[in-house]
């Protein structure tokens, strides 16, 4: 009886099945293709309960109680024989719909996942439960109900135990508070006593803190590093200083060593400076003593190892050395022969202006001189100087090459460009004169 079921398998199985009851019916199920058998019944509180045997096969059928597929434990489901079958309908008519658990002190249990159950209106039951049973409630019901009321003890005895325990710390409480006003008492005399001693400590203190106050800043001031200590005593200058004009401080004068950290920070970023001299982060002098300062040209190698480093005789330098017989031909007695890396690194930094320097429109070009510097930076030039002066030194010295060649472009760019300009100009004052 596999699959589809024919007319003949179903008259036969009909013929030779014995049903229970009048309540019992047999239907073909066009759709699955097998033969059902159901009857319909009405439970204690008036719901229907419908049991079908859906057969399958020769030897199987398949259980269902009001549409849901159950495996109870005292109905096979499978046979030998068609009139076994009459056996499997029997067994299942004389079963009973297990009732579930109705206590409605065990509804507000909660259950773990392990042992979980559904709600059946005011019943549970066990997401396991058989449907069917010799009994009025089956086996996982009944475990269900026995863990809900273990479950609901446990509850209890550890809510009583939480209100104990609650009881015993508020009369831990209470008598903490009886002996705070107590010693409250006590305290409020001991207070009074101390506020006075207080105000005559206060008036000593005051005195002792102007008096150690000198004292405590230098103590304090020697924890920072030098650079620090540089910038707070440089703070300490300019708050000493007399405001003058358009409120600079009038006869500020900068340590030299600060002078070269602010050159380094303009060197960097002139916008960055701007904003450190504009919002008073640092107490950096104006652009107008930076620009002094660029003009200065005073002895820049003042450290022996760092002359050797860059400075070097005639004789020091190699015969085929480009550099060399340059500097030779054009010396009248005033130029300084100088090291391999700075002629090297003069080089690269030449590189990169002649090509700031290559477009004619050069000059229209916004913080040309950033730029150039900003693309100088990340140049891998060779070292020179000593390692104590080399962070101060080196950046200065290329500073200054860069100084120089911005200031002869201006001067060719003058003479190339104005000349024509110029002459008109004079030439025109000339007949305004005349005339």
């Amino acid at each position: 009886m596999e699959g589809y079921l024919d007319p003949a398998t179903y008259t036969d199985v009909i013929a030779r099945v014995k049903l229970p009851s009048s309540s019992w019916m047999w239907q073909e199920d066009k759709v699955n293709k097998t033969l059902v058998c159901f009857s319909h019944s009405f439970s204690p509180d008036r719901k229907i309960v419908i049991k079908t045997i859906s057969v399958v096969s020769m030897n199987k059928v398949e259980l269902f109680l009001n549409g849901k597929q159950i495996f109870p434990r005292n109905v096979k489901t499978n046979f030998n024989v068609i009139e076994d079958l009459s056996n499997i309908i029997g067994a299942v008519e004389v079963s009973n719909v297990c009732d579930g658990i109705v206590e409605l002190s065990l509804a507000n249990v909660c259950v773990t996942s392990r042992c979980s159950a559904v709600k059946d209106g005011k019943i549970i039951r066990s997401n396991r439960c058989t449907g069917l049973t010799e009994n009025n409630v089956c086996l996982n019901c009944k475990f269900l109900k026995k863990y809900l009321m273990t479950r609901k003890k446990q509850l209890g005895c550890k809510a009583e135990r939480t209100g104990i325990q609650k009881k015993n710390q508020q009369q831990k409480r209470n008598l903490a508070m009886r002996r705070i006003l107590q010693q409250g008492k006590l305290v409020s005399g001991i207070v009074s006593n101390l506020e006075k001693e207080k105000q005559t400590l206060t008036i000593t203190n005051q005195k002792l803190i102007k008096e150690q106050k000198k004292n405590n800043f230098d103590e304090k001031l020697k924890c920072l590093s030098p650079t620090e200590q540089l910038i707070v005593k440089t703070m300490m200058d300019k708050a000493k200083a007399k405001p003058g004009k358009d409120n600079c401080k009038k006869g500020m004068r900068y340590d030299p060593l600060f002078l070269m950290h602010c050159l380094q920070i303009r060197l960097k970023s002139s916008k960055t400076y701007r904003h450190l001299k504009a919002n008073g982060i640092l107490p950096l002098p104006s652009l107008e003593s930076i620009r002094k300062l660029f003009q200065t040209r005073g002895q820049l190698i003042s450290c022996q190892e760092c002359k050797e480093t860059v400075v070097c005789e005639e004789a020091d330098l190699p015969d085929d050395f480009t550099a060399k017989q340059y500097t030779a031909f054009r010396n009248r007695g005033g130029l300084i022969f100088v090291t391999i890396p700075v002629f090297q690194s003069i080089r690269e930094v030449e590189k990169i202006i002649s090509s700031q320097f290559e477009d004619d429109g050069h000059y229209l070009v916004r913080d040309s001189y950033e730029i150039c510097m900003s693309k100088i930076k990340v140049l891998n030039l060779c070292p020179f100087f000593c390692d104590t002066h080399r962070a101060d030194s080196y950046p200065y010295l290329i500073m200054e090459f860069v100084q120089v060649r911005y200031h002869f472009e201006s001067k060719r760019f003058q003479e190339r460009n104005l000349a024509e300009v110029d002459s008109n100009v004079r030439q025109n004052f000339k007949m305004a004169k005349l005339a």
